[in-house]
């Protein structure tokens, strides 16, 4: 692809620095531009020229740099298809980084288009959007994703092999391979790579592929949290908040919750509203439990689908004025939210709001959609809902 870079005017001789061996130097010259450092002032605009004409040259890491800036909109416009193109030329070239960041973007990519479309999709390097239309995941290629996560793990890469066991972990692109996944797992705790110490924890707290062993589970998650691992601390304190192989204990719970939080663990923060909000070993008060989910919710979540438990809580709290003024608009958007991405509780809840017509025109057709959705999960009150429905007298 082409890497243009517009007018260039620095305080130093740049054009020195125009050789195949300095090019290392010139991408220096453009991270500097892009963080700021005592020689230079961040500067997103020149950072990206800088790039650009190590680009031209060849450079695989300024290839890859380039990319990551337009791709977040750094001094240019968002352009999702030119930073894949870039990232492509500098995996091309060697680049493990880019091969990392194609994967990242192959498997995360609606989280890379402009909040007011809501629907993409990629033919070849070209992006179309449809305006108000719901993301399916058919929009998201996980199978490119897993290609350039093995990429970069065959390269050596630390990062793409923790993502490419995530996928197979999750079975996105590839079909889930537990066990394969376990085994990256744990060469990666023998290098303690961040996160390592909390999937083996899961799968002997789950008993994925593994005996069940809380024990061995509570192990690996206080050796990744002596390591830092956020995930770990929340996994600590939900094992004591729900007395899984050590006596409960809410008071060292909400101590690791807190802890994860401090971190930016968002499920840490919905645990501890769940605290406030029933007053297990603290004060019950709902305030404070509408603060923490709120907070959960808008720090967002590593995986959106954990985000959709703390949505139709919060959602619930919203709809009964629990330390909030009563709500039912704001509790249908959140039920809607946590209902989309798959949430039974939810689906009852929003069922109800449209049989009742609570904030909403009741529509008892809609009711009984929701209702459906909910119980195909098994999910005991939308079952008994649309047994009461069929019931009625027509």
């Amino acid at each position: 692809m082409e890497y243009p870079i517009g007018k260039i005017s620095l305080n130093i001789r740049i054009k020195d620095y125009y050789s195949e061996d300095e090019m290392d130097l010139l991408v220096d010259i453009g991270h500097s531009l892009e963080t700021g450092n005592t020689l230079f002032e961040p500067d997103h605009n020149l950072a990206l020229a800088v790039y650009g004409l190590a680009a031209q040259k060849g450079n695989a890491t300024a290839m890859n740099n380039y990319g990551w800036m337009i791709l977040n909109g750094y001094g240019t416009l968002k352009d999702i298809g030119k930073a894949i193109s870039a990232f492509e030329d500098a995996a091309s070239r060697g680049s493990i980084t880019a091969m990392v960041n194609l994967g990242n973007v192959y498997e995360n990519l609606e989280n890379y288009v402009e909040a007011e479309f809501d629907n993409f999709k990629i033919i070849g390097n070209a992006i179309f959007m449809t305006q108000r239309v719901s993301v399916e995941n058919e929009y998201v290629d996980y199978k490119k994703a897993v290609k350039w996560y093995r990429k970069a793990m065959e390269n050596g890469s630390a990062k793409g092999a923790f993502n490419f066991a995530n996928m197979l972990h999750f079975g996105k692109g590839i079909r889930k391979n537990r066990k394969k996944a376990l085994d990256i797992f744990r060469n990666l705790y023998n290098i303690h790579y961040p996160g390592s110490a909390f999937y083996i924890g899961l799968y002997h707290q789950e008993g994925f592929v593994v005996k069940k062993d809380y024990n061995l589970a509570r192990r690996f998650y206080i050796n990744g949290a002596t390591f830092g691992d956020v995930d770990c601390y929340n996994q600590l304190g939900m094992m004591y908040a729900k007395g899984l192989g050590v006596k409960q204990d809410f008071n060292f719970a909400f101590e690791y919750y807190y802890i994860a939080a401090e971190g930016g663990d968002s499920l840490a923060m919905a645990n501890i509203g769940w605290m406030y909000l029933n007053g297990d070993g603290v004060v019950q008060d709902y305030k404070e439990a509408v603060k923490w989910y709120e907070k959960a919710c808008e720090n967002g979540f590593r995986l959106e689908t954990d985000s959709a438990g703390p949505l139709n809580t919060l959602g619930w709290i919203y709809q009964n004025g629990l330390g909030v003024e009563q709500d039912y608009t704001k509790a249908i958007e959140l039920y809607n939210k946590a209902s989309s991405l798959g949430n039974r509780d939810a689906q009852a809840n929003l069922g109800a709001m449209y049989e009742n017509g609570y904030g909403i025109t009741k529509d008892l057709d809609t009711a009984i959609f929701w209702y459906k959705k909910a119980a195909e999960q098994g999910d005991a009150d939308a079952i008994e809902a649309l047994e009461r429905i069929e019931s009625m007298p027509i």
